[in-house]
């Protein structure tokens, strides 16, 4: 039982293609609005849950200590619907493709990125 109107299909990725692991970031940049929430790993889309309400209050929680702890030369920031992009790849200069769902296509990071800190979900 779904709670889909009758006829409407939702979006999934094509079977074939995730076996053929050849999704680029161009495809997910073109996904519909209704799509799910996706990482792209090496060609493979991986379906990813909304992020918790425990999960952003501890987000908060690390940004408002860096922001009273860390050096004045230093200031923390956040970014949210990143659709491409590790923070680790940037400060090793491996990759520099980084978006923003909701702005254009970004080539380099906007600053020098000195202490990433990435958020897996489980």
């Amino acid at each position: 039982m779904t709670a889909e109107p009758a006829g409407q299909v939702m979006w999934s990725p094509g079977p074939v293609r995730q076996r053929r692991r050849d999704f680029t970031i161009e495809d997910v940049l073109k996904f519909p609005d209704d799509a799910p929430r996706v990482e792209l790993d090496d060609g493979v889309l991986i379906e990813v849950p909304d992020p918790s309400l425990d999960h952003d209050d501890i987000a908060d929680q690390v940004w408002w200590w860096l922001r009273q702890n860390a050096p004045e030369e230093f200031r923390p920031g956040t970014e949210a619907g990143v659709a491409a992009g590790y923070a680790d790849d940037l400060v090793s200069g491996a990759c520099e493709l980084v978006a923003d769902a909701d702005e254009e296509l970004v080539l380099s990071a906007p600053f020098e990125i000195r202490l990433p800190i990435r958020d897996i979900t489980p």
